[in-house]
């Protein structure tokens, strides 16, 4: 009987699963529902994103206002916030890094930028927002590093605009330093961009003179003057680039031409009657005449006598007296050249002694200084 009964279980079927027994439609049914709840979540997520993303972007345009209006240290707040809702976005953290960058708050500046490159070392906006908060800091190695990866990284939009905009940075900044070698390099580029960006012309023209290239400054500043005729700037530039140049005349005559165009300004009169002084002082033209040679070197060296004495104290007490001696003594006969070269010779040691014992900051008499360096 027992066997029976097990021979009665077997034969017994298995239960049906949950699916046995459905028609196709009742499948298709919990199908289409299951579906509709998946599509409902992702709408119902993107819609959310959605708002954050508007939410993000009005906290954006309000921080922009606050920015544009100068409270920077009130747009920090809504910039911190689209910060928070996207933290992944370097648009958000880049307004947010430029909002404490420019209240003040340098270390959060920097650690937010940091955040950026660590995600992307090669990105050029937050290179250029890293090398301003480095200057902040006093850290000039490294704003020069991050400069160039501006420069040299990626933009993601306009990248041939915002190079020169971010090569034009650097350069202005390398022109306050005084840094004449490292700003020339920059701007040869800038030079060579002009062609196809007149309107940086100005700019690069005054950048290579402060960058001691008066040539180039000159063809820059006259490239500019074959389409601006009549730009008295242009012509200003022109006639200092002459002048370090050493064409004192050339830059009389050039800067009579900027003062024609522009008859009210003081400072291009003034510049003109400095010109003027170095005119008269300068003892290397070809065909002066002897006598004028000497005077012009006798004028010199008392110059420079007294140029060191204003500040040397009782320094260089043999060479003045020795100047003192030579400016006295009465010459024998013709003038001749070597007397006024033994002037000059003097007159340049004398302010050779003057550079090394005067302060940086004692400015000396600007026509003197123009002649001296040229001398030298």
């Amino acid at each position: 009987m027992a066997w029976g009964a097990t021979m009665s279980d077997a034969a017994t079927p298995a239960p049906a699963t949950d699916w046995q027994g459905a028609t196709p439609s009742m499948v298709l049914t919990v199908l289409a529902i299951m579906a509709g709840f998946f599509f409902l979540d992702r709408f119902l997520v993107q819609l959310e994103q959605q708002e954050l993303r508007h939410e993000a972007a009005g906290l954006k345009f309000e921080g922009d206002r606050l920015l544009a209006r100068g409270e920077a240290a009130a747009a920090v707040t809504p910039y911190r916030r689209a910060h928070a809702l996207f933290r992944a976005d370097r648009k958000y953290a880049l307004d947010y890094a430029r909002a404490l960058l420019a209240s003040g708050d340098r270390p959060r500046a920097e650690a937010t930028l940091r955040e950026v490159l660590d995600r992307d070392s090669n990105g050029a906006p937050a290179n250029l927002l890293m090398a301003r908060t480095m200057l902040a800091a006093g850290k000039t190695t490294e704003a020069a590093s991050y400069y160039h990866r501006a420069i040299y990284g990626a933009w993601p939009s306009e990248a041939a605009a915002n190079r020169i905009r971010a090569r034009l940075e650097f350069a202005a900044w390398l022109a306050q330093r005084n840094a004449r070698d490292e700003l020339l390099a920059e701007l040869l580029p800038l030079q060579a961009a002009l062609p196809a960006h007149p309107e940086l012309g100005q700019r690069v023209a005054d950048l290579l003179l402060a960058a001691g290239s008066p040539a180039r400054a000159a063809d820059a500043y006259r490239a500019l003057l074959r389409m601006h005729p009549e730009d008295a700037a242009a012509y200003r530039g022109l006639g200092e680039a002459e002048l370090r140049s050493g064409n004192y005349r050339a830059a009389q005559r050039i800067l009579q031409e900027a003062l024609r165009r522009n008859p009210s300004d003081i400072a291009i009169a003034s510049r003109i009657q400095m010109v003027s002084t170095v005119n008269a002082l300068d003892p290397t033209p070809r065909r002066l005449p002897s006598l004028e040679k000497y005077q012009r070197s006798l004028h010199l060296l008392e110059l420079s006598a007294n140029a060191l004495r204003a500040c040397a104290g009782t320094a260089a007490t043999d060479l003045l007296a020795e100047a003192d001696h030579a400016a006295a003594q009465k010459p024998k006969g013709a003038i001749s050249n070597e007397l006024s070269e033994v002037r000059l010779s003097l007159a340049q040691q004398l302010w050779r002694n003057r550079v090394e014992a005067c302060h940086p900051e004692s400015k000396p008499d600007e026509p003197l200084q123009i002649i001296m360096e040229k001398l030298l």
